[in-house]
């Protein structure tokens, strides 16, 4: 039974929600947690709603663009504070070694969230975000597979 106000099971959650949602490393259909089996290791399926997330070969591109984004955004913004913050004395070898270390340190850090939010973010622009399942996607790929022979 449902409470005024609940969507039921099959909506999709807004993008503010989902993108929310990805940025907790949780699922964007359904908010479940426990998606990483170790801190880099994502399960294929979400373990709660069965929402497959790698749904084709190269699909993470996404989610590394959006890594990539994050880490040289911070890198800006560290490298202009770091310059305002000593100017006209700039320790310029202690800045390369605070932002060569930031961006090997930082991508391995981002690079989980930055999964799950890709995942929030194409599935909700697809309109996928809560229809497809696993069995859905293998369907779509081997169409795929089939259209490109």
């Amino acid at each position: 039974m449902r409470v005024k106000g609940d969507k039921p099971a099959n909506t999709r959650p807004g993008f503010g929600r989902a993108l929310a949602r990805g940025m907790t490393r949780k699922c964007a259909r359904c908010g479940s947690g426990n998606l990483f089996r170790y801190y880099m290791l994502m399960a294929e399926n979400c373990p709660q709603c069965g929402l497959q997330f790698e749904r084709l070969e190269g699909y993470w591109l996404g989610a590394v663009a959006l890594n990539l984004i994050a880490v040289e955004s911070l890198f800006v913004i560290v490298l202009i504070a770091m310059v305002t913050a000593t100017w006209p004395n700039v320790p310029w070898t202690l800045i390369l070694i605070v932002l060569v270390s930031m961006n090997v340190i930082v991508p391995l850090i981002v690079y989980p969230f930055s999964r799950t939010v890709w995942v929030a973010i194409e599935r909700y622009l697809s309109g996928t975000a809560v229809t497809e399942t696993r069995n859905q996607s293998d369907k779509t790929r081997s169409d795929l597979r089939g259209s490109a022979n």
